[in-house]
């Protein structure tokens, strides 16, 4: 996981975290002890180029090795709109968005195969969550997955 901050933030709380210390303190999490439990490897860096075989760092890091490179730097990222972000990805039936979200869940497990590497671009809310989750679910399908 690629992310400078040495920590993740639930940034719609921000604004009240502003005046409540303690709904600010409560929307920070150190990514040290997440990383550590979810043997998730943490690049404290940019991300200055990407492509399909490979990532750029701004600290001079390139990496190479790896499958699958998912990027997660907010939700304004285009590719949230498959996620049901906006009118265009929008699925109106929740019936149908459980199967659209179980099927996307499902391709990136299945796309993986054993011991391959998954970078992820973006330490964030989802970012950490999509990382703990790729791994602890693979896990449980008996797939072995460097994230």
């Amino acid at each position: 996981m690629i992310e400078p901050k040495d920590h993740m933030e639930i940034y719609w709380s921000a604004y009240r975290g502003m005046f409540d210390q303690k709904v600010a303190k409560d929307s920070l999490f150190p990514l040290q002890p997440f990383c550590e439990e979810k043997n998730v490897t943490h690049i404290r860096t940019t991300v200055t180029k990407c492509t399909k075989d490979t990532i750029e760092c701004a600290n001079g890091t390139t990496i190479t090795d790896f499958d699958i490179a998912v990027i997660a730097t907010g939700a304004t990222y285009s590719q949230w709109k498959k996620f049901g972000r906006g009118v265009e990805g929008a699925t109106p039936k929740l019936e149908d968005r459980i199967k659209a979200l179980t099927a996307e869940g499902d391709q990136y497990i299945d796309g993986c195969s054993d011991g391959q590497t998954v970078v992820i671009v973006g330490g964030g809310l989802v970012g950490t969550e999509v990382a703990g989750d790729l791994k602890y679910h693979a896990q449980q399908r008996g797939k072995n997955i460097n994230v």
